[in-house]
């Protein structure tokens, strides 16, 4: 899915393809485009758009859908004027007037409905038929990341710059499972301190709160030819490591990332020939759909920590992967002595004076935390605020570094409480 334009972190290309109408794609202007890329070439014959939640002012009034076989050259297969909508979250269904076989369609709304944007719940395209959708296998691919997150880079996986889509929808009430090979053919012996680690983010659907994107998990093939997750091995929080628990024991937060750690002792002397991702979800409805994205699956020797000072156990990032929008601890790296007023930490955010420090979420394009500066703070929380901070950045220039951000003409001696985190370079 793209789009000309959209409203990123909710309302982007992707929620139009949720087959959830309580959320939306929305642009910031009165014309624009969204656009499908299919697996393969097919013909669609018929399309549903359905409005969204807000004004109807900004509903697509005029349109014309186009295919393509290269997503370069594009035919027009309908067009439509003077489109209403009864009410929100109401789908209206159109005949393709011209079918063909494409690869890409394109919805290109020419004209809305008096606004200076554009929203639509969702477009879906159909191949005209009332055939039941047939049983097929959880879809996985490699994509761009996740495009929503209170506390996550978007379009990025948790540690890269790219992670691994999985979706999938029940076809009828009841259990629903698959399971799709991610590795195979691999030959990995599992020691006395093995241990399997990935990072998952289930997508967040509004309009189902049984959360079922959280019933997943990676899984082992064993030489033997048995699964890991018949084993009865729990993750780090004593829950069940295979997908069915996780679901059913709410371990994983939706849209965020979360570290999931088994500890494969118990296996020692047997080898790894498959890695895999299930999904086991013993409820649900005919309705229910899922997806969610996986990143940095591993298997290595777990980390163990030197007990011979109680400091070693301490990790001053313990409670840094939140944000205002979402509280998963809501702070900072800070180091001081025992009792101490001011303290050490890291700043990705030197010009401010409440969140100096965001792990996940303003990283570069590389999808890496970006320093600052050391900063000396005594910021009791970021609701409270900090004063004076002393803000220092080592220079990667040899001899004295040039302080190039001061305002041209201004005194050695002026400071300012809040400058732009270029001035700290």
């Amino acid at each position: 899915m793209t789009a000309s334009g959209e409203n990123p972190p909710s309302e982007t290309a992707v929620k139009a393809a949720d087959a959830d109408s309580s959320t939306k794609w929305l642009v910031r202007t009165n014309t624009g485009w969204l656009q499908y890329q299919l697996d393969a070439a097919q013909t669609v014959k018929q399309y549903t758009i359905t409005s969204a939640n807000d004004s109807p002012t900004r509903d697509p009034q005029a349109w014309t859908v186009q295919g393509s076989t290269d997503g370069k050259t594009w035919v027009d297969v309908d067009s439509q004027t003077g489109q209403t909508f009864s009410d929100r979250f109401v789908t209206n269904t159109y005949t393709v007037a011209n079918p063909g076989s494409y690869a890409y369609y394109r919805l290109n709304i020419t004209k809305n409905s008096g606004d200076s944007l554009i929203q639509l719940g969702d477009w879906d395209i159909l191949d005209g038929t009332d055939n039941p959708v047939p049983a097929s296998p959880m879809h996985t691919e490699v994509g761009a990341g996740p495009v929503s997150s209170p506390t996550a880079k978007t379009k990025a996986g948790f540690s890269g710059t790219q992670a691994l889509f999985y979706s999938g929808s029940h076809l009828a009430d009841g259990t629903a499972s698959s399971t799709d090979v991610l590795y195979s053919d691999v030959d990995i012996p599992i020691g006395s301190d093995s241990e399997l680690s990935y990072t998952v983010f289930p997508t967040m659907n509004p309009s189902d709160l049984e959360y079922p994107a959280t019933y997943v998990a990676v899984d082992l093939q064993l030489d033997d030819g048995t699964l890991m997750s018949a084993k009865d091995l729990t993750d780090q929080y004593g829950f069940g490591a295979d997908a069915k628990d996780q679901g059913r024991e709410k371990a994983l937060y939706a849209d965020q990332w979360n570290k999931v750690r088994v500890d494969l002792s118990s296996l020692a002397g047997r080898h790894i020939t498959k890695i895999l991702l299930s999904y086991d979800n013993p409820g649900g409805t005919a309705k229910t759909v899922f997806s969610g994205w996986l990143d940095d699956v591993d298997v290595q020797h777990a980390t163990t920590i030197d007990g011979s000072s109680r400091t070693n156990y301490v990790d001053t990032r313990r409670g840094t992967n939140a944000s205002g929008s979402f509280s998963r601890g809501n702070n900072i790296p800070a180091t001081a002595v025992p009792n101490g007023f001011n303290f050490f930490t890291p700043m990705t955010d030197a010009s401010s004076q409440s969140w100096l420090y965001n792990y996940a979420s303003s990283n570069d394009a590389k999808n890496l935390p970006v320093l600052q500066a050391i900063g000396i703070s005594h910021e009791p929380s970021p609701w409270m605020g900090d004063r004076d901070q002393l803000a220092i950045m080592p220079s990667l220039a040899t001899g004295t570094p040039t302080p190039a951000c001061r305002p041209a003409g201004s005194s050695s001696r002026t400071t300012t409480r809040r400058r732009s985190p270029t001035c700290t370079r």
